[in-house]
């Protein structure tokens, strides 16, 4: 199954403040009227909107003998201390994400390619 991960651009916004008009003095020197100034506000991308596919495992294929054998991988590579209950909680979850994040993919959904690097065996079908 594949996943999208859209992540939105970032933006900032940058001021500029410009001499509308300059003050006006009458021939006495004597002020007529104060400068007048225009703020603009331009808005630019600092870093693009990006796409990410991800493979991962398919639901059906999430059963509890796969989860179980996910947290007894997760444990080996000491980043699963709970029980072993077969379910996706919160642990196994978070488990999943600091696995993959060191891997470049921050996601707490199961990858294939993360299955398959922890020795469990994932079919296609």
């Amino acid at each position: 199954m594949l996943l999208r991960k859209i992540t939105p651009a970032e933006i900032s916004t940058l001021l500029e403040t410009r001499l509308f008009q300059p003050k006006k003095r009458n021939t006495a020197g004597q002020l007529v009227s104060p400068a007048q100034y225009e703020t603009t506000r331009t808005q630019i991308i600092t870093k693009p909107r990006s796409v990410t596919k991800i493979d991962t495992v398919c639901p059906e294929d999430m059963t509890p003998e796969f989860i179980t054998s996910l947290q007894r991988a997760f444990q080996a590579c000491e980043l699963f201390s709970s029980t072993i209950t077969g379910s996706m909680d919160m642990s196994t979850r978070r488990a999943i994400l600091n696995f993959q994040t060191f891997r470049g993919v921050s996601s707490a959904t199961d990858t294939k390619a993360a299955a398959q690097e922890l020795g469990l065996v994932v079919i296609d079908q």
